[in-house]
């Protein structure tokens, strides 16, 4: 026992292991410390032993130098636990090997699982910017109300600074409890968030302005969720898919949830539209395919951007006024027709069934075929897409349109209200005209009173500007009883020029009024001198 006691407190033989003698030391003097005083506390518990065998046996790789050392160091085995203190059984105490240093193996990207059940309550962790109550029972000189500073930490009485960052609100309370324990006997400790801090986020995808925003929680709204998000960024676009929208979330662990908008608007589905956390990115995507139908229904959502706001588009084809157009905002959404209207209406080469709509999304360029004689028809308003900023209509010219149709197309509240028609020659009363779209020659003709009948002929000559530049003469008899056709009652088009004859017999009294007219002059000037004695030399 006494070379026992002789190792442990320093002598030692060549070849012991001072370290492991250190050790077991110190586990003897803090078990001893505990047995004695038996006291531990909430606010510093021990940290946890392994329990020993009531049997202990120590051995120690070294050499023994003679037989005494041997005979004494089995000795001393029945006496070395006599002084241990008494624990459960447990497992004998292992020592692990020292670690080997290992390389770093690189960090990988932040990955997010996506998952489509919405999401739960998420749980509010604290950060800069919040600001606490922190109330102390008993001790109201350390009770007040803190904001948590930029490095995420609060500083309290006497304890001093405590950092807060990413914990929730009971973790945070455990912490500043298990602080004041040190200097407080059983300290309560309770907890009020105030005011929160604005929360930064992110939306991305097809809404009216993408980009970063501050969210400040305030008054009965409490914390913004993903529609209020959405609304803040101007709303979504014709071109968002609203069954796919992604919400990614980087705490408490990366994951992305896909959310369909559609069971919020559709079913009153409130788990469809979660309460954002700090650092919420929201990521709205592009349709694949255009649904005549959808354009309407999205616009229908409070989603949508405000109509108010005029819109930039350009149009370019068979248009009167072709080229780029601010289609105003008046409370009504801006449609393919209402943009038609604005370049002047169509003209009379128009092939309103194959109109091409060019729109810009994130995720390129969408072409999207569009016939609005299908529309005419059925009265189907889904053919009339509502357009947004940054839209292009191209409407292009018609290799032949039947009569019957252009009539009705002539009639349709995207063309034109009138066309200038110059009817010259013998009509009634010549001169500029204005007749509606499509009006046919015959009718153009009786706007301007018909034919001078003691002068015109029944002849007429259709002068057009081509849009290439070229012009085209036409000779037409006219039969007022004839229908639309294209041979004698063509449609007009606009600056279209009427050029009626004069008949046989007016031809041959005019020319010789222009051949006796100058005679006729020499006549009335001879006379002239006569009159006046000019000449006259009596």
């Amino acid at each position: 026992m006494k070379r026992c006691f002789g190792w442990l407190c320093g002598s030692h033989a060549p070849g012991d292991r001072p370290q492991f003698r250190q050790s077991l030391l110190g586990v003897f003097a803090t078990a001893a410390s505990w047995s004695t005083f038996g006291i531990a506390t909430e606010a510093s518990q021990p940290p946890s032993l392994p329990y020993f065998d009531e049997e202990i046996e120590i051995q120690i790789d070294r050499e023994v130098e003679n037989p005494d050392d041997r005979e004494n160091e089995r000795d001393s085995e029945g006496v070395l636990p006599s002084i241990l203190p008494s624990f459960p059984p447990e497992s004998p105490v292992e020592f692990p090997e020292p670690r080997r240093s290992q390389p770093v193996p690189d960090r990988p990207p932040e990955s997010f699982p996506e998952t489509t059940s919405p999401p739960k309550t998420p749980t509010y962790t604290l950060g800069g910017g919040d600001r606490l109550q922190i109330t102390i029972f008993g001790v109201p000189d350390y009770s007040g109300e803190y904001a948590v500073t930029l490095e995420n930490t609060l500083n309290l009485p006497v304890i001093g600074s405590v950092n807060v960052g990413g914990l929730t609100l009971s973790q945070t309370r455990d912490v500043i409890s298990q602080r004041y324990a040190r200097i407080l006997r059983r300290p309560i400790v309770t907890l009020d968030l105030t005011a929160p801090r604005p929360l930064r986020i992110a939306v991305s995808g097809e809404v009216s302005s993408p980009g970063a925003y501050t969210i400040a929680p305030s008054g009965d709204s409490g914390f913004p969720t993903l529609t209020q998000a959405l609304q803040t960024a101007g709303g979504i676009t014709q071109a968002a898919d609203l069954s796919r929208v992604q919400l990614r979330r980087s705490t408490p662990e990366p994951q992305t949830m896909v959310l369909d908008l559609w069971e919020l608007i559709e079913n009153g589905d409130l788990d469809r539209d979660p309460v954002l956390l700090d650092g919420d990115r929201v990521i709205v995507p592009t349709l694949t395919t255009f649904e005549p139908g959808l354009s309407r229904r999205l616009e229908a959502t409070n989603l949508a951007p405000d109509t108010a706001e005029p819109l930039q588009i350009a149009i370019v084809g068979e248009v009167f006024r072709p080229g780029p157009h601010v289609v105003a905002g008046d409370g009504t959404p801006p449609t393919l027709t209402r943009a038609i209207e604005t370049a002047g209406g169509i003209t009379a080469l128009a092939d309103i069934r194959n109109i091409t709509l060019y729109r810009r999304t994130q995720a390129g360029t969408q072409t999207i075929e569009l016939d609005l004689w299908e529309m005419l028809q059925s009265g189907d308003l889904d053919r009339d897409p509502i357009l947004q900023s940054g839209d292009s209509i191209l409407v292009p010219t018609a290799i032949e349109i039947p009569p019957d149709e252009a009539l009705a197309i002539a009639s349709a509240s995207f063309s034109p209200d009138a066309i200038d028609v110059n009817v010259v020659g013998e009509a009634a009363r010549p001169g500029t005209i204005q007749v509606p779209p499509n009006t046919p020659l015959n009718e153009a003709l009786l706007a301007a009173g018909g034919f001078d009948t003691a002068r015109a002929r029944r002849r007429i000559t259709l002068i057009r500007l081509n849009p290439n530049g070229t012009v085209s003469r036409r000779r037409i008899s006219v039969d007022f009883e004839d229908r639309v056709n294209e041979e004698t009652n063509p449609i007009l088009q606009n600056d279209d020029i009427i050029l009626v004859g004069r008949n046989t017999f007016t031809a041959v009294s005019d020319t010789l009024s222009n051949i006796v007219r100058p005679i006729g002059n020499l006549f009335i000037f001879d006379r002239f001198f006569r009159l006046f004695n000019f000449g006259d030399e009596n």
